[in-house]
Formats: C-alpha cells, structure tokens, sequence
C-alpha cells in the first residue's frame, strides 16, 4: 500500500513539477510504527526526515485517518537537545514558520498545534510537537482525487515559500 502510495505521488503534477522532491515511507523497522508516515522531501532542504523542514502524511496510530502536514524532522533536535528541550524547540520552531503558510488555512488546513496523531508515546508523540500545519482525512471520508491533489500542491506551495 506504502510503495502504491509512493507512486501515486510521484507521478503526481505537484510533484512532477518539483525535480528536487522525492518519496521517502516508513511503516517502521524493525517493529511497526506507531504513526506510519510518507514523506515528501526537497533535497535542496533535507536527504532524511531526521532533520529539516518537508510535508508529509502521518497515519493516525489508530488508522482513523491520515493527516497531509507541513513538518520539521525530530531525530536530530531530540539527539541534540533531549526529549523535553526538542519539543520545546519544535513548538517555537513550527509557531514561526507558521507564517509562511497562511494560504493553507484558505484550504482548511489548521495552523496550531493540535493535531491529534491518537498516539501515547514514542514518535507520534514527537510528531505533534513538530507539525507546523495540518489537515486531516478521516478513514471513512477520504475527499476525491481532486481534493487531495489540491491539497498536495497547496502544501508544496508553503513549502516553496520556505525553501
């Protein structure tokens, strides 16, 4: 499902349109992740999701529904600065670059940080210090094609902008 995804990506206009993007998925290694994720990475910015700045969909721990977010990479701010200092980086981090994204609320993303991965512990917990801007797709009201095409090159669009 993962590497269907990734190719339906892909092949998308808003990513075809970016020569720099690449796909980039986990479920987890090792173990299955709690928040499974496909990432959408500009490599002028970021080469991993550990570090930087890019878009990606976050899958509920629960699978109740999948989220397309503006997002900033855990790993190395929490290698850097420890669990509780990382989150409070990210935090500041997100609220700044939240500027750079006012046209996602005219598509209804969110602009806070509220998202809701339904994750206790771990990454996913690290995911929702780290999000900038949001929207979710519920499991059993996914938009058409359409909708979520527009969506992708909103978020691109913020993403341009940061870039």
């Amino acid at each position: 499902m993962f590497n269907d995804l990734k190719g339906a990506l892909e092949a998308s206009p808003a990513v075809m349109r970016r020569p720099d993007l690449r796909i980039s998925w986990s479920a987890g290694k090792g173990n299955w992740a709690n928040v499974p994720w496909v990432a959408v990475l500009d490599g002028r910015e970021t080469q991993t999701t550990q570090r930087g700045v890019y878009c990606v969909y976050l899958f509920r721990q629960d699978m109740a529904g999948v989220y397309l977010t503006f997002n900033q990479g855990v790993t190395e701010p929490k290698d850097e600065h420890g669990r509780t200092k990382a989150h409070e980086i990210l935090r500041e981090r997100a609220a700044d670059l939240r500027g750079l994204c006012d046209s996602l609320g005219e598509r209804d993303f969110r602009l806070d940080d509220r998202i809701d991965l339904r994750s206790d512990r771990g990454l996913g917990v690290d995911y929702e210090s780290s999000t900038v801007a949001y929207k979710l797709y519920e499991a059993d009201r996914v938009p058409d094609e359409e909708v979520l095409l527009a969506d992708l090159e909103t978020v691109l669009g913020a993403y341009d902008r940061y870039l």
